[in-house]
């Protein structure tokens, strides 16, 4: 009989959730170093999040198979980044343009005036990051559940060669 998969899935869901709680409070936090650790480490989100589970089968399963790790991982972070990503797409999709707008106008004081968007170039540019930005969260979670699925299918292989 086949070891259940359902443990080291929840484990790694509520662990990826958690993580991205913390990332997501430090990146709210008034405190420049702490947003900046913060930002860093959601760009490497996917390395714990795929390990914790693929191990935890590994360890319950000896005859786990480098997919089936990446099986673990990828449900796993798929369903605890899921959760965020919703989040992130309902709150993004209620952007104003103007604000974007604003944005976009604010970093380019920094650029010399012959560099700077003409105003037709940044009415295109805020046009395309309305219509792009309730997006970027499920494209966030997507490309971090498949990454993880990948670190998960290392963690089996180099679990399996001790």
């Amino acid at each position: 009989m086949q070891p259940s998969w359902a443990v080291p899935i929840a484990f790694g869901a509520v662990f990826t959730f958690v993580l991205q709680a913390l990332w997501t409070i430090g990146q709210a936090l008034p405190v420049m170093p702490v947003q900046f650790a913060a930002c860093c480490c959601c760009a490497i989100g996917f390395l714990p999040s795929g390990v914790v589970p693929a191990f935890l089968a590994a360890r319950r399963d000896p005859q786990l198979t480098a997919g089936q790790g990446f099986a673990v991982a990828f449900i796993a972070v798929g369903i605890g980044a899921i959760v965020w990503a919703m989040l992130g797409a309902l709150s993004a999709s209620a952007l104003d343009p103007q604000l974007i707008r604003e944005s976009v106008e604010a970093t380019q004081t920094g650029v010399p005036a012959e560099q700077r968007l003409s105003s037709e170039e940044l009415d295109g540019l805020v046009a395309f990051l309305s219509g792009v930005l309730p997006f970027v969260p499920a494209i966030q979670a997507a490309v971090t559940t498949v990454l993880a699925g990948f670190v998960g299918m290392l963690t089996v292989g180099f679990a399996k060669r001790r």
